[in-house]
């Protein structure tokens, strides 16, 4: 049976803080990656690099579950 929207939930709870919070900047809310770096007070490579590392880790958490 499919879950989908609480079992992201989960994937996502299971992250730290810091990289669910960019994820959900990112792409809840659709803050461009400039404005996204600003909120988290980073620069904007930072931002970039912090994304990149999230999303990955993410997709693992997503692929265990089932959900990809």
């Amino acid at each position: 049976v499919y879950d989908g929207e609480n079992t992201l939930a989960r994937c996502l709870d299971q992250l730290p803080e810091r990289e669910k919070r960019i994820l959900i900047l990112r792409y809840w809310y659709g803050y461009t990656p400039e404005e996204t770096a600003e909120r988290m007070g980073m620069t904007e490579a930072a931002a970039r690099k912090l994304l990149q590392r999230a999303k990955a880790k993410l997709e693992v958490l997503c692929k265990e579950e089932g959900i990809l």
